[in-house]
């Protein structure tokens, strides 16, 4: 009896061996997994913000190709200003001849409504202008972004 009361507590203390074993080895095992996981989220919190980085850098590109535009389209505004200045120069010089000239009130009445009818087209037609430039850069940069996002998912 004794001896088997020996074998029976030496098969326990194995299986206490055993299950010691199994657990430190389920312990191991989830040390590995812990650092793996680890691992795994610093490469994907690197991705992310390599790629807010890359998102940020186009942004910026298209501003800096939207600003570009939008000085470009600043002095072709000058521009016009300035030829509208000289036209309405000659204009007013042509209208003060023709008062020298004519004293028909008329006549200077239609002038000035001609001159006044010719800068509200020219200026619709620099709005309009100025307008389409402005949404053709605001397109171009959705452009980038999306193309951008397009890459990204490509990725993930």
């Amino acid at each position: 009896m004794a001896v088997l009361r020996k074998s029976r507590e030496e098969k326990i203390d194995e299986r206490i061996c055993r299950v010691e074993s199994n657990a430190d080895r389920a312990v191991d095992e989830c040390r590995i997994f812990r650092e793996q996981f680890k691992v795994l989220q610093d490469d994907r919190k690197k991705d992310v913000e390599e790629t807010a980085e890359f998102i940020k850098q186009i942004i910026s590109a298209g501003k800096s190709e939207w600003q570009q535009s939008v000085g470009r389209l600043g002095g072709e505004l000058d521009h016009l200003k300035n030829e509208i200045h000289a036209s309405l120069t000659g204009e007013l010089a042509r209208i003060v001849n023709l008062l020298d000239t004519k004293v028909d009130l008329r006549e200077v009445q239609q002038a000035l409504n001609d001159c006044q009818g010719d800068i509200r087209d020219q200026l619709r037609e620099f709005r309009d202008a100025v307008t389409s430039e402005q949404r053709q850069a605001e397109a171009d940069l959705r452009k980038l972004v999306d193309r951008k996002a397009n890459v990204q998912d490509v990725h993930d």
